[in-house]
């Protein structure tokens, strides 16, 4: 949930304080300043840090220098693998985001400033130039002179691992988690849950750690996560907190989720709503640090995508493909994901995107992974890990459809489409095509988005945006 904004080579000190101001208020949601900083020596530049969690990220200040680690641990790991690091001289800026960082950063570069932070909407509210992408394993560097250039960071290859057996695999995959969840052992933290093998791995492991463990499932009454996330919940021991959503909230959400996630795309929608809902009642409760199941369907072949690969192209054209989805998780997936829980008040700690675990991952076969012959054909080695792990076998081998699908929101937001624009007897098909053009229309009245090429002939309440507008403008994103 951290924020880091920063500034480098402005006119003067007022006008880097007060774009600085600007992108911190855009950034409330992440937090209270606990820094912020303005230089004038060699060059003209700021940073502001935000955060709920004053421990996080660390700050490290000396005479003439000031390193920021972004990390959602408060110590962070030897590796450092998921961290972006921040270092900050009189005469040179350097940001490298690690390789398994899925905390996004952005930047542009406006009349020789160079403007950074961790959201684009915020480097979109000072500048109107080209905002680009610093990706995982790439280091963005500024000097006095104006140089600006993006390289590799350091360590930023794929290590190789070999595993000779599946009991050496597991071993290994078990010791990675193990250790990575080792730095929640102060933390009380919220489980992202939805009674499926992935979340219910992750809040066993945390139950074990944690100081204190509460899940959290997001869901329509009637879907299939209520009743999965009930049962998984008792099967564990552990509190649950649900959550229910109806139509009704799902429209009024619609603005606050797409403004978080920066994305009016249907499916990141559905997606994203459940996580925005679950760290808003967390946060209510004190818990700043939410902890997610996502990763082992990229890593162990967990869509019906994947055994389709494996029938028609054998293990060596699924190997290839876990490792490019992988490599594009951080994107489709994870900082989608790591906003709206942001905007929701909380961290978020992917434990299996970990260096180590994502490493023996891919080096496990895919013959390991999915097994043509059994049911449940996926993630086969990662079942068998939880349950080696101490996860109960009917949780493990439980089936588990996708979360839009799943907790009900995709279903949720035709409904709410349908019933919130004129003309509310129109069916489902009807509703189901409008959806997108009027997800569209949305983010283009938040400012996240450009005019639609076509715009939707449409007539719907817009109230919702209006009210999440006046928030915006008061302060409350709420």
């Amino acid at each position: 949930m951290t924020a880091v904004s920063v500034i480098v080579n402005a006119s003067n000190r007022e006008v880097t304080q007060s774009l600085l101001r600007h992108m911190a208020q855009v950034l409330s949601h992440r937090g209270e300043i606990l820094l912020s900083k303005a230089y004038c020596d060699i060059m003209t530049h700021g940073i502001v840090v935000q955060s709920h969690r004053p421990q996080v990220p660390m700050i490290r200040e000396g005479k003439d220098w000031l390193t920021i680690i972004d990390h959602v641990c408060r110590t962070p790991l030897p590796s450092s693998s998921t961290a972006t690091v921040i270092h900050l001289e009189k005469d040179r800026l350097r940001v490298s985001r690690q390789r398994f960082c899925m905390r996004g950063v952005f930047y542009s570069i406006d009349n020789g400033r160079l403007i950074v932070s961790n959201e684009a909407k915020a480097v979109a509210a000072v500048t109107e130039e080209q905002i680009n992408r610093l990706e995982p394993g790439q280091t963005l560097t500024a000097d006095s002179s104006g140089t600006i250039s993006v390289t590799p960071t350091a360590d930023s290859e794929t290590s190789s691992h070999r595993v000779t057996t599946r009991d050496d695999a597991i071993d290994s995959l078990a010791s990675s988690l193990r250790e990575e969840f080792s730095c929640l052992r102060k933390e009380e933290v919220g489980v992202l849950f939805s009674g499926g093998v992935d979340s219910g791995l992750v809040a066993l492991l945390s139950s074990q750690y944690a100081k204190k463990t509460v899940l959290f499932s997001v869901s329509a009454e009637t879907s299939r996560d209520h009743e999965a996330a009930v049962d998984a919940a008792d099967a564990l021991g552990l509190p649950l907190v649900v959550e229910t959503i109806d139509e009704e909230l799902v429209w009024k959400m619609l603005p606050s989720v797409i403004y978080a996630i920066e994305s009016s795309l249907q499916m990141d929608v559905a997606i994203a709503l459940p996580f925005l809902v679950a760290a808003r009642a967390a946060a209510k409760r004190g818990i700043r640090l939410m902890v997610s199941g996502q990763g082992p369907d990229e890593l162990f072949a967990g869509y019906a995508r994947h055994v389709r690969i494996m029938q028609d192209g054998g293990p060596r054209a699924l190997d290839e493909q876990l490792r490019t989805e992988v490599a594009m998780t951080h994107r489709t997936n994870l900082e989608r994901d790591e906003r709206a829980v942001a905007h929701g008040g909380c961290d978020l700690f992917y434990p299996y995107m970990s260096r180590m675990f994502v490493d023996y991952a891919l080096a496990a076969p895919s013959e390991w992974k999915v097994s043509l012959d059994s049911e449940p054909q996926r993630k086969t080695i990662f079942r068998r890990l939880a349950i080696e792990m101490g996860l109960p076998r009917r949780i493990a081998t439980a089936r588990k459809s996708a979360t839009q699908f799943s907790s009900g929101s995709d279903r949720l937001i035709v409904d709410a489409v349908r019933s919130h624009t004129v003309g509310a007897s129109i069916g489902r098909r009807r509703a189901s095509s409008m959806v997108q053009p009027v997800l569209d229309e949305i983010a283009f009245r938040l400012g996240v988005a450009p005019a639609p090429s076509s715009p939707p002939s449409i007539d719907a309440d817009w109230s919702s945006v209006d009210q999440f507008l006046r928030g915006l403008a008061t302060g409350d994103q709420g």
